[in-house]
């Protein structure tokens, strides 16, 4: 430890005479990092220079693509997502509560909020179950939370009914 701490000596960790890490100090450690994001900077102001840019809509859009198209073996579902006019009220009331930083956070929640609904329309199980609450049909509910707000949502066919929304901040 002495070694590295004062002498800025670099410990090699083997295993079975292989080379599997390192051991540096934190100013080492710290300045590689630094190196690294430098050199990053450079690039991306390099790709300013040469109008090497996309806007961001297109590059997660394009993402996601490739994610659906190479990455998951099974072909995706999409489900269509609805949502009542009760959740609609639960989700006005949350993001027009007026709060001290409103203008400064409404926006971001409410895109916070809309991905993770979206999310519904691919993974429809990503919500907890909700077993203690059933619909007339025996149908389980589920629970996405998206703070400070409760998704209260439910599976039928091809369809995320989101039902209804609870605030935590305005419901208690």
């Amino acid at each position: 430890m002495k070694n590295v701490h004062e002498r800025k000596n670099p410990i090699d960790i083997t295993e079975n005479d292989e080379a599997k890490s390192v051991w540096v100090d934190v100013v080492t450690f710290l300045k590689t990092h630094e190196v690294a994001l430098i050199d990053s900077i450079r690039l991306g102001e390099n790709d300013i220079k040469n109008g090497k840019t996309r806007p961001a809509d297109e590059v997660f859009s394009d993402l996601r693509k490739k994610i659906v198209k190479n990455v998951m073996s099974e072909e995706i579902k999409e489900y269509s997502v609805t949502v009542t006019q009760t959740a609609e009220d639960g989700i006005n009331d949350s993001i027009l509560h007026p709060t001290e930083e409103f203008t400064a956070t409404a926006w971001l929640r409410l895109d916070e909020l809309q991905k993770a609904i979206n999310s519904l329309k691919y993974f429809p199980e990503r919500g907890s179950r909700v077993p203690e609450l059933l619909d007339e049909n025996g149908k389980e509910y589920r629970k996405l939370i998206e703070s400070p707000l409760q998704i209260i949502y439910k599976i039928e066919n091809d369809e995320i009914r989101i039902i209804t929304t609870r605030d935590w901040q305005i419901d208690m």
